[in-house]
């Protein structure tokens, strides 16, 4: 039986959210979390939600949900960033980052994936025969980023750039 990318990203986020009542608050008041910059992080996290966040920068946004005593992040962003992304994440929900949740095949969102080696990724069928066809782009990838971060006085920057070395 095949499902929609629709049904299949309600399901796996309802999955793993059991208990945490997203549902019930994307539209509630708990939105009211301004964006902000975590001392030494690369990217911005904006509280959603009691265990919700997002994260934005370097790619698709990303959601991170905190839910018995692990965190899920729905998409990786680009290639080089994933350690810093999981290392954050990480950090922010004081428990370890076991699953991943691909929504799609973009180039953007399952850049970060090699980050997650070794733990449980999500994708739809159709995203997952799609991902092998990022290839040259995953492996170009670095190369930009590290002239970009070389460049870059954000903080958390030299970090990330020994995380996308690790990817030569």
């Amino acid at each position: 039986m095949q499902i929609s990318r629709r049904c299949f990203l309600g399901s796996a986020a309802g999955a793993c959210v059991m208990g945490v009542g997203v549902a019930g608050a994307m539209g509630s008041p708990a939105l009211a979390g301004r964006p902000r910059r975590l001392e030494s992080t690369w990217f911005t996290w904006s509280k959603l939600a009691d265990g919700v966040h997002a994260g934005m920068g370097e790619g698709g946004n990303t959601l991170l949900i905190v839910c018995k005593g692990e965190c899920v992040l729905v998409d990786s962003k680009n290639t080089g960033y994933g350690a810093a992304l999981r290392r954050e994440a990480e950090a922010l929900a004081g428990v370890p980052c076991k699953t991943l949740i691909n929504t799609h095949h973009h180039f953007d969102h399952t850049g970060g994936n090699s980050a997650f080696h070794g733990e449980t990724v999500i994708a739809h069928s159709k995203a997952t025969a799609r991902i092998p066809g990022n290839l040259d782009r995953y492996k170009a990838a670095p190369a930009a980023a590290m002239a970009a971060l070389g460049k870059s006085e954000k903080a958390g920057a030299k970090a990330v750039l020994e995380d996308v070395k690790a990817l030569q």
